[in-house]
């Protein structure tokens, strides 16, 4: 178990290498998106899906992605509407940055029910067998409702663009 010491540190780190992707990004922005969302964002996704409650601790990086990455993206200033935009996934419309504020529970909780019949069956001290129909329907049931969790997305992706002027 990470002590909370170590989550700081481990943040720190990671938003300390998203502010040099935004150097990248100010040359070569494909680049440095490629490069945060094909590997940055996935190491502290991994952590998300295994470590429960930990939300709090990802603010700082949050804060660095919506004030230096996202605008060095751009090359503009960019406001809290549009960054909420683009925060999300590339299938409902974002750029597949991930808030790692928001996200926190929705990879944590597909994770957990995804591999609650292959965790059960691992850990059991009295050898339980392995279902693996039952794994399969629990990981199809997952996926199911990443469907309905992209609508709720869609709409509040609608929301947010009612809120900006005609003109954006």
């Amino acid at each position: 178990m990470i002590s909370l010491s170590g989550w700081r540190k481990k943040v720190k780190i990671w938003a300390n290498s998203v502010k040099k992707l935004t150097e990248v990004a100010k040359q070569q922005p494909q680049s440095a998106y490629v490069a945060f969302t094909k590997s940055l964002q996935c190491e502290w996704t991994y952590v998300q899906r295994v470590i429960s409650n930990s939300g709090e601790f990802f603010s700082p990086l949050k804060s660095v992605i919506n004030e230096y990455f996202i605008p060095a993206l751009f090359g503009s200033d960019v406001d809290t509407i549009e960054s909420e935009l683009f925060c999300r996934p590339v299938r409902v419309g974002g750029l597949g940055i991930h808030d790692p504020v928001k996200t926190l529970q929705i990879h944590f909780t597909n994770s957990s029910n995804a591999t609650c019949i292959l965790s059960k069956a691992i850990s059991s001290t009295e050898g339980s067998e392995f279902n693996l129909t039952s794994h399969e329907q629990m990981v199809h049931s997952v996926i199911k409702r990443k469907a309905e969790v992209d609508k709720d997305w869609i709409e509040d992706s609608q929301r947010l663009l009612s809120l900006l002027p005609i003109q954006q």
